[in-house]
């Protein structure tokens, strides 16, 4: 089972057995500016669905941030390369303040 970062960072079942993501192929058919509006378009579902699984629904929470950083031409997947794993915030390190 993949850790909670990487449900949200880089879920096994976005790439195909190559490595290649769905973003970046989405990025090669439809290019940057389209995959970056869809990225938009993603962040909004997240938040909309947001507590629907569970209470504090981090997860969704956490999605719609690398989603929005995506949209802004800020991949997300590059603070894995540069620091390792432990350089995003992961489910189990959120801590969130309305949850009392």
């Amino acid at each position: 089972m993949p850790s909670n970062s990487e449900s949200v960072d880089q879920p096994d079942h976005y790439a195909l057995d190559g490595g290649i993501e769905c973003i970046d192929s989405m990025v090669a058919v439809f290019g940057l500016e389209a995959t970056q509006k869809y990225s938009e378009i993603a962040a909004f579902k997240y938040l909309w669905r947001m507590n629907k699984k569970s209470k504090t629904s981090v997860e969704d929470k956490l999605k719609a941030i690398w989603y929005l950083r995506f949209s802004m031409g800020d991949d997300p997947r590059a603070d894995l390369e540069a620091e390792g794993e432990n350089a995003t915030i992961t489910v189990t390190d959120y801590i969130d303040p309305f949850d009392g």
